[in-house]
């Protein structure tokens, strides 16, 4: 017999157990993770030209976490792994507004 655990959202470890003799009791532990999210996007300016090292801040509702970024020579950035919640994101270039 074979046990694979599942739930939406989430990734575990192990993926699946074979159990073998059930004439007893048996007992397996899975660990269970959420899938990681990731927030990219891209900084431009309004003549839709790319902006490069441009500071980009995430920070997650309720001040508990902030991450920082750069964007690449091509105004991408991104933020990997991030957990499930409600976040507000800022870009920063001195002398310039965005809108």
């Amino acid at each position: 017999m074979a046990i694979t655990p599942s739930k939406s959202g989430y990734f575990f470890n192990p993926s699946r157990v074979s159990l073998n003799n059930l004439s007893a009791n048996r007992t397996r532990t899975f660990v269970a993770t959420t899938h990681p999210y990731s927030i990219n996007g891209q900084v431009k300016d309004a003549g839709n030209n790319a902006l490069s090292n441009v500071t980009v801040t995430l920070s997650r509702a309720g001040g508990a976490e902030t991450i920082v970024t750069l964007t690449d020579a091509n105004g991408n950035y991104s933020f990997p792994n991030v957990r499930p919640g409600r976040y507000h994101l800022a870009a920063v270039v001195p002398g310039v507004v965005f809108t």
